[in-house]
């Protein structure tokens, strides 16, 4: 396992910004279907708090998970998104199969924005009597202004003038099986105009509710070691609240599990073993989350710490999974990760 440098060798350090690795993008940038440049887009931000609206009532959120939630088998590294969480209520679809949380409609764009990327995720499932069935979830992209993009997740129901956007002669698609099983389709090079307010779609009701999370491709994050290995929010995410007009922060940050905490999905502490640690041979997968493993603290901040094993990561007598515990003040038995420092070996209990 290593911390990966730009030339895949071990890193001591460098934070990928020493200049662009070629053409006009930042060393620290990797395109991907969902952010095709770091460059600034029109139109530039006139303020740090372009979010004037809320994407859904508040009530209508349980609760918010900060930054830095994993889950082997979805997400083995620490997520750069919240997971915002709404009352549990199972439904039937007209399929037969079951949701588990409440169906929120609408979700709206918290700002004016353009669509500049779309992702439908068709998932196999079964239904309540047992027969085979699918259901499908989109996932978008949209800038805001300058370096800022937004990102949804597990909504249905987009506006059908979206889904012949796609079609378009200048969009780029690609299609693939993603790592959770789904068949996927990503369309790039989108440009549809939102309004602040405007539906975007539904909470599915298959998971938690929805997820939402913020880019800011003018850097890096602090703590992500060889940015390049990864691409968009991964590399570069911020705090999306943050960009809510101090009233709406407020009643948003009241949510989170820690509250007004945000999180931070970027642990990658130079010379510790605090972070996450690519298979070797595998920088150019970084993004496959399963074979690699991240040592970090738990999403509710609370002091514990946590191992995230990928579950294709086949370390022997380690099985994929998540391991916890509360670390210990001093000494190498069950350190803080950040304390293990090179050629040092430590101890965990299991």
């Amino acid at each position: 396992w290593q911390k990966m440098g730009q030339d895949g060798a071990p890193m001591s350090g460098d934070n990928g910004m020493g200049g662009s690795s070629g053409g006009n993008e930042p060393e620290y940038f990797s395109a991907n279907w969902d952010i095709t440049s770091a460059a600034p887009r029109e139109p530039q931000c006139t303020t740090k708090t372009p979010l004037t609206v809320l994407p859904t009532p508040i009530d209508q959120i349980d609760f918010i998970w900060p930054l830095g939630y994993s889950q082997p088998g979805t997400h083995a590294l620490p997520v750069p998104h919240h997971n915002v969480h709404v009352k549990l209520e199972k439904s039937i679809d007209e399929k037969g199969i079951e949701r588990r949380s409440k169906l929120i409609d609408p979700v709206n764009a918290p700002s004016d924005a353009t669509l500049v990327a779309l992702a439908r995720n068709i998932y196999s499932t079964k239904t309540t009597s047992g027969q085979s069935a699918t259901y499908e979830e989109y996932m978008l992209s949209l800038h805001v202004c300058g370096t800022i993009y937004l990102v949804f997740n597990h909504l249905d129901l987009v506006p059908s003038a979206w889904l012949e956007a796609v079609k378009g002669s200048g969009v780029r698609e690609e299609c693939n099986q993603g790592q959770d099983g789904a068949e996927v389709c990503m369309w790039s090079n989108i440009s549809v105009p939102i309004k602040a307010g405007e539906r975007l779609g539904r909470a599915s009701g298959r998971s938690h509710g929805w997820d939402i999370g913020a880019t800011d491709t003018s850097r890096p994050m602090e703590h992500r070691i060889d940015p390049a290995a990864y691409t968009g929010r991964w590399s570069m995410a911020t705090c999306v609240f943050d960009l809510f007009t101090p009233e709406l922060k407020a009643q948003l940050g009241a949510k989170l599990t820690a509250k007004d905490n945000c999180g931070r999905p970027d642990f990658d502490i130079v010379n510790t073993l605090s972070g996450v640690w690519l298979a070797v041979g595998m920088r150019d997968r970084a993004s496959r989350e399963d074979l690699h493993i991240a040592l970090f603290p738990k999403y509710t901040y609370d002091g514990t710490l946590r191992f995230s094993i990928g579950l294709e990561s086949k370390i022997a007598g380690l099985p994929g999974g998540i391991y916890e515990f509360t670390p210990a003040k001093s000494g190498l038995r069950n350190p803080d990760f950040i304390a293990v420092k090179p050629n040092e070996v430590a101890c965990f209990d299991g």
